[in-house]
């Protein structure tokens, strides 16, 4: 199996993940990195996962995702999200407030500076790469405009009978549904670039 493949392999799994985590925070879980419970685990690991399958991609991409643009964006986001995950896990073995641990708060202005950077960067280059890469990328798009569309109608706190609020929420989790879509496709890009590679080469 190639690293592209696997890349993909760990993105898809990764994004799967995050699906099973938004279902039990749904459900009333708890979804805290580092408390033991499933929520919690599920989240660590599919942080881990796209954190990892992002960087194998931003090493070793194939086609379609081989683009410098793709793979720079790619490579900002794996540190975005493993910076994330590792802050977490520092947060969840301190008895005293994170704020006051050096490490921790590099860690998660990093992760989060390097996230807000990696993610338009690696959408907009799927977007201007055409063809299969920029449908998931305009996926990407379509679902952050209805999650903040959604985030925008559900914000009312008018105490009679509106449909906005529900019709906000229901975009919202449309939105995310669509982002996870996307998500996937990339990791399906990239194992089917993977495994068009040596036919491509004959």
């Amino acid at each position: 199996m190639g690293f592209g493949r696997i890349g993909g392999v760990f993105v898809v799994g990764g994004w799967v993940l995050f699906v099973v985590t938004g279902a039990i925070f749904a459900g009333g879980g708890a979804v805290r990195i580092g408390d033991g419970a499933i929520g919690g685990l599920a989240l660590a690991a599919s942080l881990a996962l796209v954190g990892s399958g992002a960087a194998v991609l931003s090493i070793a991409g194939p086609r379609p995702l081989h683009g410098r643009a793709v793979r720079v964006g790619l490579g900002i986001l794996a540190v975005g999200m493993l910076s994330s995950l590792a802050s977490s896990a520092i947060a969840a073995g301190l008895a005293y407030d994170p704020l006051e641990d050096g490490p921790f708060v590099i860690l998660f202005l990093v992760g989060g500076l390097a996230t807000i950077i990696g993610s338009p960067v690696t959408v907009l280059s799927l977007v201007r790469a055409g063809g299969r890469p920029r449908a998931v990328g305009s996926l990407f798009l379509a679902g952050l405009l209805l999650v903040i569309l959604g985030g925008f109608l559900g914000a009312g706190t008018n105490p009679n009978p509106d449909p906005l609020p529900v019709i906000g929420r229901a975009l919202a989790v449309l939105g995310a549904l669509v982002i996870v879509l996307a998500g996937t496709g990339v990791g399906v890009l990239a194992i089917n670039g993977s495994r068009s590679a040596p036919v491509a080469s004959l």
